[in-house]
């Protein structure tokens, strides 16, 4: 879905062309043989904000299937039921209250979002509000997003946001991986967002971008339904933010490549399906040139993975490391150029940066969201720790510094829509968003007392949650110095 520049001058609209839905009939009474669903049902899609409460009432699985947009409606209309019954029942030490869908704290979709993009977010949160973050604490014991939660988002068509439709996506545009990321943030798992991004946005799009294909027929319908786990593996234990630096290295022979090395720090090594590597194709060449990367899958002789990594945080998202020993990787596995492959992982840094720093954003929105809520009821010295001063004080300037970050991430999405380059935007917020967040994390942490502290609670999560951002997808010291290059 392309993008092109606002209607009014000096807009930094994210424009596309737009397509209308509604569900119609929502007020009236069920006719015979119609049934009433209690409240608004569970993933309903509609253009109307219907009030908390509001019975919404549908003929049949037919027409509330068609209603949903066509970025939506990718799975089979029977899947309701089935989620309903696969529901995870999770005993939480502590809980927050749970309250209808409404806009963030500082709602730009109206200015900045296509139609498409705002119905979009609305059917994602309405899904990861239900089904996600009940169920958060859970997968962090777990130490794993169970696979049930890959399908389900597939059939609802969220994992296919990077992909061409006639593969099975909605290929929605950079506006399109804003919302991703900021819903996946506003879960309040980093470890659900890892997965999920590394999964949709992150491996999938090298797919898209240098597939043949046959390439794309054979792998990407079945990554945006959620059928098989897609991981990213890159870093080694040799370099992380210098990739120059991999070891790993793979010699032709016949119509397959022969794999060795070690991949390490992997989300998803011991539980995705399939992975997008690079290796050194060429042993004569330096630095970023013979590079070549390949789609591989788990399994068959050569190819295993080692302990699973205890983190500190993110522990939704499994981590380990990958070993290939003579590793057959067959030639029509590889992607693009032979030689070529560090340049094209280079294309996709925008999108990333642009994905870590729309998480960034819904983490700090869901971490403001849970501490107004408490701090606006917590007893204090006969009023309130709002009634503080310094506790609105210091919320109102995080308040300020978020609208700010978040008004340049929807630019920097605005600006890539128009194809025009975000390298300088895309590592400014790389560099900054995840020191807001950590800032912003333990300010809130520490207005919650020891209840903050406490494992179980969602604000203790984030808390441990907000660290990885610095280091993944490029350091902060690095990308400080990639601003520096381009000022």
């Amino acid at each position: 879905m392309a993008g092109a520049g606002g209607d009014d001058a000096g807009s930094a609209h994210c424009r596309s062309p737009s397509r209308r839905y509604s569900v119609k009939g929502a007020t009236r009474q069920p006719s015979d043989g119609e049934a009433a669903v209690s409240a608004s049902p569970p993933f309903a899609f509609t253009r109307a904000r219907i009030p908390q409460g509001f019975p919404l009432y549908k003929t049949d699985a037919s027409a509330y299937y068609s209603s949903m947009p066509r970025c939506i409606r990718k799975g089979r209309a029977s899947f309701l039921p089935s989620m309903q019954a696969a529901r995870v029942s999770t005993n939480l030490i502590f809980t927050t209250p749970q309250r209808a869908l409404k806009p963030s704290m500082l709602d730009l979709d109206k200015g900045h979002l296509t139609e498409e993009v705002r119905h979009f977010r609305e059917q994602l949160r309405r899904y990861i509000d239900k089904e996600v973050r009940p169920q958060a604490q859970q997968w962090d014991e777990d130490g794993l997003v169970p696979d049930a939660t890959y399908r389900t988002m597939g059939e609802l068509g969220f994992l296919g946001l990077a992909i061409p439709e006639a593969f099975g996506g909605s290929d929605l545009d950079a506006c399109g991986t804003v919302v991703f990321g900021e819903e996946l943030g506003r879960s309040g798992s980093g470890g659900f967002a890892a997965s999920m991004s590394d999964h949709a946005d992150m491996a999938a799009p090298v797919i898209v971008r240098a597939g043949t294909e046959d390439q794309k027929k054979r792998f990407l319908p079945d990554i945006a339904a959620g059928r098989r786990r897609l991981g990213f593996a890159v870093t080694e234990p040799s370099g992380g933010s210098d990739l120059t630096r991999m070891k790993a290295s793979a010699v032709r022979q016949g119509e397959h490549w022969i794999l060795n090395g070690q991949k390490t720090f992997i989300t998803g090594a011991l539980s995705a399906d399939m992975f997008v590597t690079i290796v050194r194709t060429d042993p004569g060449s330096k630095g970023a040139n013979g590079f070549s990367v390949f789609v591989i899958e788990r399994g068959g002789p050569g190819f295993s993975t080692g302990r699973k990594f205890e983190k500190t945080g993110w522990r939704a998202a499994d981590m380990s490391e990958i070993f290939f020993e003579d590793l057959a990787v067959p030639d029509a596995n590889m992607l693009g150029e032979e030689g070529k492959g560090f340049h094209l992982l280079m294309q996709g840094l925008e999108r990333e940066r642009l994905s870590f720093s729309a998480q960034c954003i819904g983490m700090m929105e869901r971490t403001m969201e849970l501490t107004l809520d408490f701090v606006k009821n917590r007893a204090a010295y006969g009023r309130t720790l709002w009634d503080l001063q310094s506790i609105r004080h210091e919320l109102a300037g995080y308040a300020g510094e978020l609208s700010a970050a978040k008004l340049l991430v929807y630019h920097a999405a605005a600006k890539k829509n128009r194809g025009e380059s975000v390298r300088l935007e895309t590592s400014m917020l790389k560099a900054q968003l995840p020191q807001l967040l950590k800032r912003m994390a333990d300010g809130c942490t520490q207005m919650h007392g020891a209840t903050g502290y406490m494992h179980g609670t969602e604000i203790e999560r984030i808390f441990r949650d907000a660290r990885p951002f610095s280091l993944g997808g490029g350091a902060a010291a690095v990308m400080l110095d990639e601003v520096a290059k381009l000022l």
